[in-house]
């Protein structure tokens, strides 16, 4: 009985640490990704601009992080990302990622 409890803490570390590794290897990959991002782009990471988005109803509005300056509004992150495109053309945006999920979530 006690090789069977021990068996069974074991496989529980095991399972977290996988899941910890994993979560890892994303936090990585996206990091890798926003920096190589930026050396295509030939922007130093002073030119992006920091954003906040907040939800209301269906709507997302875009926020300047730092001014508090309203910078758009959509429904989805496509119309989002077309409304700062437009509005910034060749401008780079960084938001949390919790503000990013809340992004995706509205695809």
């Amino acid at each position: 009985m006690e090789l069977l409890i021990l068996f069974g803490i074991a496989f529980c570390f095991y399972l977290m640490g996988l899941v910890g590794g994993w979560k890892a290897r994303e936090r990585n990959l996206i990091a890798e990704n926003i920096e190589l991002t930026i050396k295509e782009n030939k922007k130093p990471l002073q030119e992006m601009i920091h954003i906040t988005i907040e939800k209301h109803a269906d709507m997302l509005f875009v926020y300047n992080k730092e001014s508090q300056e309203f910078m758009g509004q959509g429904s989805t992150m496509k119309e989002v990302n077309e409304v700062l495109e437009k509005r910034y053309p060749g401008k780079l945006f960084g938001c949390s990622e919790t503000e990013l999920k809340l992004l995706k979530a509205k695809q």
